[in-house]
Order: structure tokens, then C-alpha cells, then sequence
């Protein structure tokens, strides 16, 4: 069918293996989500798997990740900053 970028989504990596033993004498790419086999923060491994798949040319669309801020907050304090305040140690 033409596939060539693989992503496995589940813990660790055991697809991803299959797909590089069956497809070993072709060009792709098999990235799994959980790299880090769980001992990281899962987060991590999304960021990471992300980057990996923009770095092979694949188009990945951060802006859809969450919604865009609709409304600035209002500053609640403000506290100048110059030389006047500084203090050497």
C-alpha cells in the first residue's frame, strides 16, 4: 500500500520490532510512543516521538494540540525593575 512511517501507540515497543523484522530490507520508518519503555515521564515520550516524526518529513500540527488562549489575564501586580534595588552579594 506504500506505508512507510510506522507508529506504535501502547506500552513498549514490541510492534515496532515486528515491523523492523518483516520489513528490514525496505526503506521506513517504525517509531514507538512509549520509547522509553515507561521509565519516563510519558509526556517525554510523546514530545519525543513528535520531534522524530517532523525530523523524517512528516507534517505534525502542534496548533492542534489545544486550543489557542482566548482571552488575555489581567496583571494582578507589577513590580518595577532597575539598578535603584540592586544589591551585590
Amino acid at each position: 500500500m506504500g506505508i512507510r512511517t510506522f507508529i506504535e501507540i501502547g506500552p513498549k515497543s514490541v510492534l515496532t520490532g515486528l515491523v523492523k523484522s518483516i520489513l528490514d530490507d525496505r526503506k521506513f520508518q517504525a517509531i514507538p510512543l512509549d520509547c522509553s519503555s515507561g521509565k519516563q515521564f510519558g509526556l517525554a515520550d510523546l514530545a519525543r516521538t513528535l520531534c522524530r516524526i517532523a525530523s523524517i518529513g512528516q507534517r505534525v500540527e502542534l496548533n492542534k494540540w489545544e486550543r489557542p488562549v482566548s482571552e488575555s489575564r489581567k496583571q494582578l501586580m507589577s513590580i518595577p525593575i532597575s539598578g535603584a534595588n540592586y544589591r551585590s552579594r
